[in-house]
């Protein structure tokens, strides 16, 4: 194999071995993480069994959400049972799992879920939807991130689609908002809850996002889960995306509809399918679609400032077939590599890698990203302080993202909003 160490740089925090034991740290009950969470999840979030919380998280195992930290097994079993009360019936469809890491570093755990649920009004336990949603289904997006090491969970974040929940279920989603920026600010005010209250964690990650702009290539992929001898060729093709992906939803991309569109074209398929809160339960196809995306992120239209993205976690996922090595004279697939920039890009590939036909065409990568940025509003003297915390599942082939499904909660985007230009307006109550 061929070195690359010219033209890409590989980075691991801890070099794992040749022949790593997945199943370090899980009972005898879990083969690896992979079984750990998908028996977890049906057992706890599906069939309701919260007593399982206390025997597979730890016992002070922060919950990251964008509308709000969770903390502890006992505020879990909490918030649990309180959810059981609300949605009697509750399904949960698993859709794709991706993991990574090792019980050194800590196992990653990418899990995209529908949930179907059908809400029953308790006014002794909820304040938000109200009484008009009782009776009424919705079917949304979740994705649990989870973070395992000597069988339980230590870290979670959860990214929650409320907006399309809210709407099928006839809420107004303003006014819930509004309801949790008011909290997070009493609770911000209160001197015994303000050092761990929401905000104060929101002010922080947004300082962490704005400082990752000052890092020079500033991600890093764990391919723990990807055999040794393949690593350096995955690193270089996962590089790609990730880096045109960020460039996209980040600041440079952002910074005009031409710049946008330049890039959707860089690393989306010409056919590629897109679904998020923006799309409101829809899915868009193709890059005439994709470019309006534009218009309705948060931080489109030229209104975010200061913007800066972080790729947290980079998770991959190899398909099951392999590369042709089109320098041999093999006919390349139209639909894998669509335009003549592809052929060139597997081109250089097989350049730098002499057995570029080990790895596979087809994969699949979650990214947890975080954005924070200032959005703009009709006085110029304001600028309002935003933190937009999401997971994407990409599945891709040769060089480009085939579909993309990317979670995140625009309700509490929105909170953050009203916080500033409805409730204090002054931007250092942030």
């Amino acid at each position: 194999m061929k070195s690359e160490a010219s033209t890409i740089q590989v980075y691991h925090d801890v070099v794992p071995s040749e022949n790593y034991d997945q199943t370090e740290g899980f009972i005898p009950r879990w083969r690896d993480a992979e079984e750990f969470i998908e028996d977890v999840t049906h057992n706890i979030w599906g069939k309701g069994n919260t007593e399982l919380i206390r025997k597979t998280y730890l016992e002070n195992c922060p919950v990251y959400s964008l509308s709000g930290k969770v903390e502890g097994v006992e505020t879990l079993v909490e918030e649990a049972e309180n959810l059981k009360q609300q949605y009697p019936t509750r399904y949960i469809y698993p859709s794709t799992m991706l993991w990574n890491g090792d019980n050194n570093t800590g196992y990653h755990v990418s899990r995209l879920i529908s949930i179907k649920i059908k809400y029953k009004h308790r006014p002794e336990i909820d304040s938000e939807l109200g009484e008009a949603a009782d009776g009424k289904e919705a079917r949304y997006w979740c994705i649990s991130h989870c973070v395992i090491k000597d069988g339980v969970i230590i870290r979670e974040w959860k990214m929650v689609d409320n907006r399309s929940l809210h709407g099928q279920l006839g809420v107004v989603s303003r006014d819930i908002s509004r309801k949790w920026a008011e909290q997070w600010l009493r609770d911000r005010m209160d001197p015994e809850k303000s050092e761990s209250s929401h905000l104060s964690w929101l002010a922080s990650e947004f300082q962490r996002v704005q400082n990752t702009q000052k890092i020079v290539d500033n991600f890093y992929i764990n391919l723990h889960n990807v055999g040794s001898a393949v690593r350096p060729l995955y690193e270089f093709i996962a590089r790609r995306v990730a880096g045109l992906y960020q460039r996209v939803w980040g600041k440079e991309g952002l910074w005009s509809r031409d710049n946008f569109k330049l890039l959707i074209k860089e690393v989306y398929h010409p056919f590629a399918r897109f679904e998020s809160p923006q799309t409101y339960g829809s899915d868009l196809t193709g890059w005439e679609d994709l470019y309006g995306l534009y218009d309705t992120f948060v931080f489109g239209n030229k209104e975010g400032k200061g913007l800066a993205m972080s790729l947290d976690w980079i998770i991959l996922n190899p398909g099951n077939d392999t590369r042709k090595v089109l320098s041999n004279g093999a006919k390349h697939n139209c639909w894998r590599y669509p335009l003549s920039a592809d052929i060139d890009r597997q081109l250089e590939l097989e350049k730098h890698f002499v057995d570029s036909d080990l790895v596979s065409e087809s994969f699949t990568m979650a990214i947890r990203w975080t954005l924070a940025g200032y959005l703009k509003q009709t006085d110029p003297s304001v600028l309002v302080p935003v933190v937009l915390m999401a997971e994407s599942h990409l599945e891709c082939a040769g060089f480009r993202i085939l579909r993309e499904i990317t979670v995140y909660d625009s309700v509490a985007v929105d909170a953050q909003i009203q916080l500033t230009t409805d409730i204090v307006h002054d931007v250092s109550a942030f």
